[in-house]
């Protein structure tokens, strides 16, 4: 679970009497599973490296294919074969989509349930930071 998923829980735990707060933090909740949704899907080879099995990765499978694929670059000592090549290519566009749907997440999606918190005195939920912080 995610940081910012422990602050979703605790903040419910604050709204339990705010059926809207609540309704907010689930929806909120939702899209931010789907972002960080850990992928059970095998991959090949040494590092169960695959090319992206789906339109939309997960940030977790992103970060392990696109570290698997600069290991395994890395300590070859030849030019990367066409396949790694190819890999890089997927897998770079792959990053591009899934930090641009980050991107949205944080300025539309966690920025209106914020201002949604903040409307019925909830604290805001804060990326990066624990909750004990805010």
């Amino acid at each position: 679970m995610s940081e910012l998923q422990k602050q979703v829980e605790a903040c419910k735990k604050d709204a339990s009497a705010n059926s809207e707060a609540i309704k907010v933090l689930d929806e909120l909740n939702q899209k931010l599973e789907a972002l960080v949704e850990q992928d059970s899907g095998g991959g090949f080879g040494l590092y169960g490296l695959s090319l992206p099995s789906k339109e939309h990765q997960p940030l977790p499978k992103l970060a392990s294919a696109l570290g698997g694929l600069l290991s395994v670059v890395e300590s070859a000592d030849v030019d990367p074969t066409a396949d790694a090549v190819l890999a890089s290519e997927k897998w770079d566009k792959s990053a591009a989509d899934t930090l641009a749907r980050w991107t949205s997440f944080l300025k539309e999606d966690l920025a209106n349930a914020n201002a949604q918190l903040q409307k019925v005195n909830l604290k805001p939920l804060l990326v990066g930071e624990s909750p004990a912080a805010h």
